[in-house]
């Protein structure tokens, strides 16, 4: 049928002081769907951001196609997206190969009001795997999520399967003065990070945080597997005014590792508090010392740690080489 045909239909809402309008109209209130674009989940992106509407989800779309910088659903603006009920969201087609980012926008790009919830994210490794160390080849990073230009974002309640990338959520990597403010990252949870990671002694983070005043509470963080395969560190804050409270990691090298390194100056209030893991290194590292090419090493002022459980796994450590282990650390130099 026509769109036509509901143009011609009208529709008045039950109550006084309602109006008339047509069927179409009513039918396009609130939320887009990629099947309105031919099943295109980046078409259906695009216009959301431009019509304000709500992307909504309603099955598992295999992401088949990636742009020219190697997003596969790059976003214009900051928009609303839902998933029509668990298990819907987005999945990396088997055999796709190299991506940078599943979902998001590069530098330039304001993501402000970007607002996630209860959608799937799955990297599908089982069926993609690589050969490749994906954390040192910058056109396969396989982030999860990519926002650097916010001011107020809310990422919560989404699951994401298989994350194996130098990060999965990056919120404000280039670091950029006032690029991210205002957010939260609250209750999601990762099943199976870094089960394609070959090299659990380069620099990898499961949230990656620059800007400020970002609250990072009541995530699940579950590694592929202890020991040289698995994940890194579940958190790594550079962000200032950063709240870290009821988070759980197991299975990872680090939990919490709050970083000095950045381009903003030091990194002040933050607190950590609460959280829960089992991890083989440590747990929480307090690191403001340069290093490689990080050559700032701003300091850390004013960071709490209070109230932390992490049962340390120094058995299941890999040989060689490995950074310090123990509950609290201060990293050497800073």
């Amino acid at each position: 049928a026509g769109a036509g045909g509901a143009a011609l239909v009208g529709f008045a809402q039950a109550g006084a002081d309602a109006v008339s309008r047509s069927v179409q109209d009513k039918l396009r209130d609130g939320f887009v769907t990629p099947e309105d674009f031919g099943g295109d989940v980046v078409k259906a992106a695009a216009r959301a951001f431009e019509l304000n509407r709500t992307l909504l989800l309603q099955k598992l779309y295999v992401l088949t196609k990636k742009d020219a910088s190697g997003y596969m659903v790059p976003l214009t603006g900051g928009i609303r997206i839902r998933a029509a009920h668990p298990g819907c969201g987005l999945k990396v087609a088997d055999g796709f190969g190299d991506y940078v980012c599943i979902i998001g926008a590069g530098m330039g790009v304001d993501l402000s009001g970007l607002d996630i919830e209860g959608v799937t994210i799955d990297h599908n490794e089982r069926g993609n795997a690589t050969t490749a160390n994906v954390v040192l080849v910058p056109t396969n990073l396989r982030s999860t999520l990519n926002i650097s230009k916010v001011d107020g974002f809310s990422i919560r309640q989404n699951t994401i399967l298989d994350a194996t990338a130098v990060n999965s959520f990056i919120v404000n990597q280039q670091g950029v003065v006032n690029g991210l403010r205002r957010g939260f990252i609250d209750a999601n949870l990762w099943i199976d990070v870094g089960r394609d990671t070959n090299n659990v002694t380069t620099d990898h983070s499961t949230i990656y945080t620059n800007g400020s005043n970002i609250s990072i509470t009541n995530n699940k963080f579950y590694a592929y597997s202890f020991g040289a395969k698995g994940a890194v560190c579940a958190i790594e804050p550079h962000s200032t005014k950063t709240f870290i409270s009821g988070n759980e990691a197991y299975g990872f090298r680090d939990f919490i590792n709050v970083t000095g390194i950045t381009q903003q100056g030091d990194v002040r209030d933050v607190v950590c508090a609460d959280n829960v893991g089992e991890v083989w290194g440590s747990g929480i590292r307090l690191f403001s010392a340069t290093s490689g090419t990080h050559t700032t090493g701003y300091g850390l002022d004013g960071v709490t740690v209070r109230g932390n459980r992490v049962r340390i796994r120094q058995s299941l450590a890999p040989a060689g080489g490995q950074q310090q282990l123990g509950g609290i650390i201060i990293q050497p130099g800073s």
